[in-house]
Formats: C-alpha cells, structure tokens, sequence
C-alpha cells in the first residue's frame, strides 16, 4: 500500500478472486484509518456476480461464444440472399438473428436496419475504449486508372484519409479488401462499394472572426464566426460551423503545415428580417476573387490569406432589393419575415416603397381612377367643369398604403397628383348637381395619354380643401 499514497488516489480498489478469511478482512479494514481515501475490496462473490450480469463475457472467452457469433453471421447471410431473391418479410428472422449475435461479443454491439433490399450492419463499440482491446483491422488494396473518373475517386480517398472526410470508392477501383472483425473471420471479401469516413466529430466552441480583404490590401468586411465541429485525420482535419446568424455555413480544411482552405455555404434563413441579414450580406458580397479571405481563431490568426473563387456567393440585387424592404419596414413599423418568393409584383411595389418614404413623388400608373369627392359649394364645381374637358387634380389619401407579399402595408398620410385627366361621367355628375342638392359625388378620372397618376408622402396644406 506504500507505493499508491504518494500518487494521492481518489479511491483504492483490490480486486482479487478469493474469498477472504476472517484475518485477511481485518488486516484489510485496519488499512482505511491509515489513509484518507477509500479503501474496497471486490472479492469472489462480486466476480461472480458481474459475470452473471454480463454473460457475453463467459459465452465469448469461456464457451467458444467467437465461433457462434461467426454462425449467427454466416446465417445472416444466407438470409439477406433469400430476401435479395424475393422473400417478402425476413425482419423478424432477421432481428432474432442480430439478438443472437449480439450477445455473444463483449466488444462490441449490432445495430441492424433494412432498407428495401438492402441490410445494413453497424458495429459499435459497447464501452469507451473497446476498439484499442479488441481492434477492427481492414487491409484495402486500390487502384485509380488515370481517367477522369479514376483521378476523382483517388482524389476523394485522399481527401478522406488526410483530412477525415467522406469517400465511397466503387468496386471497379478495388483490388483487394481483407475485414477482421469480431463478426467476420478473417479473409479477403469482394465489396460493391467502400465507404471511407467521415472522420469521428468531437464538438467545441471556437469563436472566430472572417476579414474579407482586398487586392489593396484594405478590409471589405469582417464577420463574427463559430466553429462548433472538429474532425481530425492524418495530415489535418476540418473544422465546421457558422455565422451568428445561421445564415452562412463555413468548413475550414485545415494542414498540419500551416496552410488552410475554407469552403462557405449560403442560404437565408426562414423567417429572418432584413435588418437581420443584412450586416452578413453586405460582407459576403465581397466574397469573390480577386479579394482573399483571412480567418482568425479564439484570437489567433490562420496561415497566409486564402484565394477566392471567381463566382459570388451573394448577389448584389439581393442586397439592393432587401435593403429596400428594410427602408420600407423601419419607416412604417410594420416588420415581418423576407418572402420566400418575390414576385414581379412584389419587387415593383418595393421599390415603390422605398422610393416614397425617402420623400420622393413616384409614378404608380395611368389607370382610371375611381373615387368619391366631398364638395363645399356644388354649382361652383358643376361650372368649373362644365366648360373644361381636362383638369390637374390633388387629393388627399388617408391612409396610402402598398402591396408587399400579399399584405397591405400602410405609409401614412399622402398626395395623389394628376397633372392632367378626364372627367368620364362629367354628364352624370352635371345632371344630379341640377336636379338635386349634393353634398358629394363619385367621379371617375382618365388620365390623358402622356400623364400619369403620382403620389407623394404627407399633406399639402390648403384652407380650400375640401372643395
């Protein structure tokens, strides 16, 4: 017991498979007032109970459960070449059958599916560290002819063994294939199709910053960054994750050399505003060659600036077109979700939009217009247009509102101006003037062949009003 107290354990265990006598227990116990930590003792009878708790154990070291598992395999086997020739439902055998199996192996365990004709079986590890007791050794042999089709098939096994990615390699690029495993006897087996990768994820949190730069070497932009995914390999790895808003995915394939290559991804994200995204987008839109990205980590910066490709990962008319909503939205308080379409009509109505609330007078067509009009004085309007066929016209709109993504979203007081239209039932209105007293009338305008109808933001002041 000397040599473990300097190493200041948290608790001490013998495990020996005995039975203690009445002296060797009261040696053992005198032992725990000499030192602070716990001190048991797992003798015989707690052996023996373990292994009726885990009897893949006996049946695997102790009663030749190895070669069973290898039956079960074999006999799996059999099974999914009668479902390939058309048996209809094999899954109960089939579960009685991966049960089997999986009891025998105290490594490992089976998880089975079945997908149409094809059965699928994954084996997992039944506790940390089971596949440094008991690997899982594969010995591949392949060959890439030097074809378009075989350069490519190289390069992705390249890329999932030096970085951890995901590779299949098609049968025709297989020349040799040997499996070891606690199901399989060893020997060399004929693949349809190797599946190399991915690499195992381990989670993290790293915070990091993206700076867009310029051939000049001025900053465009920078966003903020987190990588929440590593996967490690042989010459490197990959590190994934996103922007703050979701809105930009981003793998980071980094060397052990130094070097590094970042791939991103793109996509609104449901339901966003546009004064959400577009602090993002108006980076990203920079993201192009032949402007290089630098990247920095939890403070530290990453290699050398990486290049660019030629294409642009945002548009610019959907920067134009979304800031414009936002214009829109912020001046009349009426905030919702980007559209997941725009329509051609939604687009010119935006516009539209933006356009008034930055107080210009805007076009908004040459159509009839139909309204009502309050009148003061009657017979002063029935001979103002009695004699005149065409007139300028000024109304007053309470509430004028456009039509964005099947809503109305109202912008307030506003001007309606025609510099020049037609009265069209200037006969009706001129007929009940003089047979009755009115208050109000219903006119329809026509705007003249070079005029269109304009509105503008507010209120002209005018003690004639209303006429």
């Amino acid at each position: 017991m000397s040599a473990p107290h300097p190493l200041s354990p948290s608790r001490w265990t013998l495990v020996a498979p005995i039975k203690p006598t009445i002296g060797e227990r009261a040696w053992f116990d005198s032992l725990r007032s000499r030192y602070p930590f716990p001190l048991e003792w797992f003798d015989r009878s707690w052996l023996d109970l373990q292994m009726a708790n885990h009897s893949t154990i006996q049946r695997y070291f102790l009663a030749d459960g190895y070669k069973e598992a290898i039956d079960a395999l074999r006999e799996l086997e059999r099974e999914q070449a009668l479902l390939a020739g058309g048996v209809p439902d094999l899954a109960e055998r089939l579960s009685v059958l991966r049960a089997r199996m999986d009891e025998v192996d105290p490594y490992y365990r089976l998880d089975a599916s079945i997908v149409g004709d094809t059965i699928t079986i994954a084996v997992a590890p039944r506790y940390k560290g089971a596949e440094r007791d008991r690997p899982i050794v594969i010995r591949a042999q392949f060959s890439f002819p030097t074809t378009p089709e075989g350069s490519e098939a190289a390069r992705r096994l390249k890329a999932a063994l030096d970085y951890g990615e995901e590779a299949a390699i098609d049968a025709d690029f297989i020349e040799r294939f040997e499996f070891d495993s606690p199901f399989t006897p060893a020997g060399e087996i004929s693949p349809t199709k190797v599946i190399v990768g991915p690499a195992n994820a381990e989670s993290v949190s790293l915070g990091a910053r993206l700076a867009l730069v310029s051939p000049q070497g001025a900053t465009l932009g920078v966003i903020p960054l987190r990588f929440s995914e590593r996967r490690l390999a042989r010459r490197g790895g990959t590190l994934t994750g996103t922007d703050v808003s979701s809105m930009v995915s981003v793998e980071l394939r980094f060397d052990m050399d130094g070097t590094a290559k970042l791939n991103l991804g793109f996509s609104l994200p449901g339901q966003a505003l546009p004064s959400a995204v577009l602090p993002a987008l108006r980076v990203l839109q920079h993201m192009h060659a032949p402007n290089v990205a630098r990247v920095e980590i939890e403070g530290l910066s990453l290699g050398e600036p990486m290049p660019l490709p030629e294409a642009h990962l945002v548009d610019v008319p959907l920067i134009d077109i979304l800031e414009q909503l936002e214009r829109v939205q912020s001046f009349s308080r009426n905030f919702f979700p980007i559209p997941d379409n725009f329509s051609h009509r939604d687009l010119g109505w935006i516009r539209r939009g933006a356009r008034l609330v930055t107080g210009e007078r805007v076009s908004v067509g040459n159509g009839v217009i139909k309204t009502g009009l309050l009148l003061k004085d009657a017979r002063r309007f029935a001979e103002m247009i009695r004699d005149t066929e065409k007139f300028a016209w000024a109304f007053r709109l309470t509430n004028y509102s456009v039509p964005i993504a099947d809503m109305e979203v109202e912008l307030g007081p506003a001007m309606l101006y025609l510099r020049s239209a037609a009265l069209r039932n200037r006969a009706d209105i001129l007929r009940s003037v003089e047979e009755s007293k009115v208050e109000s009338v219903s006119i329809e305008l026509e705007p003249a062949d070079d005029c269109e109808a304009e509105v503008q933001l507010g209120f002209e002041e005018d003690e004639n009003w209303p006429m």
